[in-house]
């Protein structure tokens, strides 16, 4: 006699698993104050600073802007430059992915918490079938009619701890994955993670996190993924309307979404506190956090490649009134494809982009000028945080990256001595 089949459901030892969100509950939350002057001395210096020739399809110069001064009430200062315009960046938008993948973990543990099992495989099945439903009835429309596979791939992206007490990791393969595609910016891992994540889960993931609000009248915040960095179409779901490429984006971002992205990394309450801890009692937001900042500290500092990538803020800085705490740069053609028209890759066709973590220290040699400094924070009630992100600017094969950091420089100390 054939044993009766044992539901996914059952498999965890309940009726029916108890739902649990998948996502961020809502958008979340911080405070960032447009300030007036800063926006002006932010506006002043970009367009005093930044001139190079017109592209294809926007005006020169046109290089959106974000620059955020964390303060310690927070309610930090906010400025920014035609930042919602909606751009090409390349593999700046892998930061978005990171998220992404860090926010099904999350999911994973909250899933794991409601419906307690030691049985790793138990677990995949209720897991992998409650996520399926929820990117069915959740996912942006965008992508509902379209034939590429949407639905995360769990067995290859989480993992059971059996503990005591159990709790979830990434699977090995694919965490390596995660901290080849920000630290070298690998491109091959980066598709590796958004094709076992999918479209759907990484856009909804964004959406709900308050990062991807595209609007046909003012884009907010914008992070959109339609492209896995590989060459075969069959892999991506179109191309986006974007400022600098026409309708040819794939990996899409306005500045102000980015920058509020890695300025809530920075804050306590990104990703869900209630996701189970591992053994150890630490706090898994705090744990998620430390572990995406790692991987933007180790961006900003360990270059297989150098000087390809470096830091672009570096390259036009060499001694900064800031230390670098950490980086993801993006850079790649816009226009024909290169390769298909043999037309050569210069600054007339490659876009660059970059969003970096500072903190504001004062001239590295001049020790009476970070004293002063300090006190200029101190009175204006600043953190010495900084974040800041651009994109869409064109100067690496001359190696002119000094306009972006003097813009950054000029801006922040200027503020200061107010």
């Amino acid at each position: 006699m054939t044993p009766p089949k044992t539901s996914p459901a059952a498999a965890v030892g309940v009726a029916k698993p108890k739902p649990v969100s998948f996502f961020a509950d809502g958008p979340y939350e911080i405070a960032l104050t447009p300030d007036v002057t800063l926006t002006k001395l932010l506006t002043s210096n970009v367009t005093s600073l930044i001139k190079y020739d017109a592209q294809p399809h926007a005006p020169a110069p046109f290089v959106p802007f974000s620059l955020i001064l964390l303060s310690k009430d927070g309610k930090h200062r906010y400025a920014g430059v035609n930042d919602d315009a909606v751009c090409y960046s390349g593999s700046l938008l892998k930061v978005g992915v990171m998220y992404a993948a860090f926010e099904i973990r999350a999911a994973a543990n909250r899933f794991l918490t409601a419906n307690p099992t030691s049985d790793e495989d138990a677990f995949i099945a209720a897991f992998d079938t409650a996520v399926q439903a929820v990117i069915k009835r959740s996912h942006p429309p965008e992508l509902r009619k379209l034939p590429v596979p949407n639905s995360p791939q769990v067995e290859e992206i989480v993992r059971l701890v059996p503990g005591p007490p159990p709790w979830i990791e990434f699977v090995d393969a694919f965490y390596g994955n995660i901290d080849s595609m920000i630290v070298p910016s690998d491109d091959k891992a980066a598709g590796d993670v958004i094709d076992a994540l999918g479209y759907a889960y990484i856009n909804t993931a964004l959406r709900q996190a308050g990062l991807s609000e595209i609007s046909k009248r003012k884009n907010k915040n914008v992070i959109w993924i339609s492209g896995d960095y590989s060459l075969d179409k069959t892999h991506f779901l179109g191309y986006v309307d974007t400022v600098n490429d026409g309708k040819k984006g794939r990996v899409v971002m306005n500045t102000r979404g980015m920058a509020r992205l890695v300025a809530l990394m920075l804050q306590d309450d990104m990703i869900d506190r209630a996701a189970a801890a591992p053994p150890t009692g630490t706090d898994r937001t705090k744990a998620d956090r430390s572990m995406m900042l790692d991987l933007l500290d180790r961006a900003s500092t360990q270059h297989p490649n150098t000087p390809f990538d470096a830091p672009f803020i570096l390259r036009g800085a060499p001694s900064p009134p800031f230390r670098l705490n950490g980086n993801k740069i993006g850079q790649g053609p816009i226009g024909p494809d290169p390769a298909a028209t043999n037309d050569p890759v210069n600054d007339k066709t490659l876009v660059s982009s970059e969003v970096s973590i500072l903190m504001w220290t004062g001239d590295p040699a001049d020790s009476a000028d970070r004293t002063a400094t300090q006190a200029q924070l101190a009175s204006k009630g600043l953190t010495g945080l900084v974040v800041v992100c651009w994109q869409n600017y064109r100067g690496y094969y001359v190696g002119k990256f000094d306009p972006i950091a003097n813009v950054v420089i000029n801006t922040v100390k200027s503020y200061l001595a107010l």
